[in-house]
């Protein structure tokens, strides 16, 4: 019987924490269908409460956690998200051993994206379906978008906990967010200094910023 795999990430986007890549594997394409999917489209409580359904219908699930340093670390070295996400999504590709793998491309051009996926691969007979999108197409690849953001947003959580602060999550829209990060900023919370991803262009923006004003 095939190994079909479906993959998707969460914390692209963040100026905080991790970028979490996920891959779950099923018999049949369907298997999660009828869970209520895709993760962007669910409260928090609603994706807690299908996350150990769906690892209960997996037969078996891989991640990949990806923190903000070495997001910053890769960045400098020129390897942008788009390339580390899909060096992590082969990784998980080969860990699995999956026949087909359905993935939330990341690539503005699917095709590009599969041709240079199989060179990563082990088993170049391996089946890519790249679509925008794919986790509202296909419930398997909606189930690893609930695993990844349910394991992210759990970490931002301890995150919060560990260090006594208020994070949000975690994205440049946030409130809680923006203000915390404008505290770090004004020289707050240095203890979390590598969890911020400081090559992105919001923290880049706001450091600026912050040092106009001092010279100012």
């Amino acid at each position: 019987m095939a190994r079909i795999c479906g993959i998707d990430e969460a914390g692209r986007g963040p100026v905080i924490g991790d970028l979490v890549v996920c891959g779950v594997i099923a018999d049949t394409l369907d298997s999660f269908d009828g869970l209520g999917f895709d993760s962007k489209t669910l409260s928090p409580k609603k994706r807690e409460e299908l996350f150990p359904k769906i690892k209960e219908k997996s037969k078996a699930h891989a991640l990949r956690r990806v923190s903000a340093k070495e997001i910053d670390s890769k960045n400098a070295e020129g390897c942008n998200l788009n390339t580390l996400e899909f060096l992590k999504m082969a990784e998980i590709i080969n860990e699995l051993k999956a026949d087909v793998a359905y993935i939330d491309c990341p690539h503005p051009i699917p095709d590009k994206f599969k041709a240079e996926l199989l060179g990563y691969l082990d088993n170049k007979n391996t089946k890519i379906i790249a679509e925008h999108k794919a986790d509202y197409k296909y419930s398997i690849v909606g189930a690893a978008s609930i695993i990844a953001k349910v394991t992210r947003d759990a970490m931002v959580k301890k995150l919060e906990q560990d260090y006594n602060v208020k994070i949000g999550s975690g994205y440049p829209a946030d409130p809680n967010t923006v203000r915390f990060v404008n505290e770090f900023l004004n020289g707050e919370h240095d203890e979390i200094d590598e969890f911020i991803r400081h090559s992105w262009s919001t923290i880049k923006s706001k450091k600026a910023g912050a040092e106009q004003k001092r010279i100012l």
